[in-house]
């Protein structure tokens, strides 16, 4: 069962008394008082996520606790730090699914809160746009001659991915690469995830000329799995991948990873400053603010 990192504002010692959080499991990696929320996923990825509020804490010498807590997937609504008379001064959320989503729109509550690479009409949101990002990734491909395209989805329930893959699909047909029926393949989105998906999409027939990922995990278990293979990267089979986790996986593994880069410093920096606007101001602010990835083209997919 997933759980999902959130993170959540309290106003420090120079604002109004609160009682103290009441979230579970909380840690607190700053000092004020402020509160986040998000469901488990790759430590890699919460890690640099979890490093990047902190870091941004610092920066803006604000006068807040950021505490961190968890929430079972699903189960958002059911956190009574997000209801009236919540112990916080204002919440980050991130890693929502459809389920909370859904939730969410029906929630009664003052507290402002702040949807992390989420949209939903009437809350605050930062979030990454990838329609650029991938259309360079697609005029790139066009360029070098591909004909088809395939892609390895994560099996999970996360918004985000499932949007970024399904961009990446549309803007592959606009560009007039071919995707192949069978090179549309689920997995887990770990190493042994990437290895598997990539022996079914084989077992369907030949691989395609471009592979993109749903994660750098993903490909780089994947990765591993073609050159036992024996399939040569990128003279055979071109990798690039959505790149979540820590940077230097994609870049220290062989062959070096092209990777779409989630601009997860640049998003957190607009999702504290908009929550200690809400915070200063004392009210929900319906304002989203859009981040657009960096395409970084390595030895696995370049020119």
């Amino acid at each position: 069962m997933h759980r999902t990192p959130s993170a959540a504002m309290q106003a420090g010692a120079n604002s109004r008394e609160e009682p103290q959080p009441k979230f579970f499991p909380a840690t607190k990696i700053s000092p004020g008082r402020a509160a986040a929320a998000s469901s488990g996923r790759r430590a890699s990825y919460v890690g640099r996520l979890l490093g990047a509020f902190q870091q941004e804490h610092l920066r803006q010498e604000l006068d807040y606790d950021l505490v961190v807590n968890t929430f079972r997937e699903g189960h958002l609504c059911e956190e009574k730090g997000l209801h009236f008379h919540s112990p916080y001064s204002c919440a980050i959320l991130g890693g929502l699914s459809p389920a909370d989503m859904d939730a969410l729109a029906q929630l009664e509550t003052d507290l402002p809160l702040v949807l992390y690479n989420r949209r939903q009409a009437g809350f605050g949101a930062v979030y990454t746009d990838y329609a650029k990002a991938v259309r360079q990734v697609m005029e790139l491909a066009r360029a070098k001659g591909c004909r088809s395209i395939g892609f390895l989805k994560n099996r999970s329930n996360f918004m985000a991915d499932s949007s970024r893959i399904r961009d990446a699909i549309t803007a592959a047909g606009e560009y007039g690469l071919r995707v192949p029926p069978h090179a549309v393949v689920e997995a887990e989105d770990t190493y042994e995830g990437g290895a598997v998906g990539i022996k079914t999409m084989m077992t369907g027939g030949s691989l395609p000329e471009l592979l993109v990922f749903a994660s750098d995990i993903m490909a780089i278990g994947a990765a591993h799995q073609m050159q036992k293979e024996g399939i040569r990267i990128p003279q055979e089979v071109g990798l690039i991948c959505f790149g979540l986790g820590e940077r230097q996986q994609a870049q220290y593994c062989t062959p070096p990873l092209s990777v779409i880069e989630m601009p997860t410093e640049a998003m957190t920096a607009g999702a504290v400053q908009m929550a200690t606007e809400m915070i200063r101001k004392g009210a929900n602010a319906a304002v989203v603010r859009s981040y657009e990835p960096v395409v970084i083209f390595r030895e696995s997919f370049s020119l």
